[in-house]
């Protein structure tokens, strides 16, 4: 599922949607990418910021892991 991601997604963040069993779909909303999750959920997985830190990386990794 993770093969039409785009670009702007971290390369770790792919790798852990990849393991969530829970149905999930990618949303759009103007410069942010979201995942929003079957049971209502958000997740923000990358904003329009030019540089993405680990720090910002490893909490969405983190709330990922919490939702799945």
């Amino acid at each position: 599922m993770t093969d039409r991601l785009p670009r702007q997604i971290d390369r770790r963040v792919r790798r852990v949607l990849d393991e969530i069993a829970d149905p999930w779909e990618l949303v759009k909303k103007r410069d942010h990418y979201f995942v929003r999750f079957a049971d209502g959920g958000w997740v923000c997985v990358a904003n329009n910021s030019s540089k993405t830190n680990d720090w910002l990386v490893n909490k969405t990794i983190e709330e990922l892991r919490k939702r799945g």
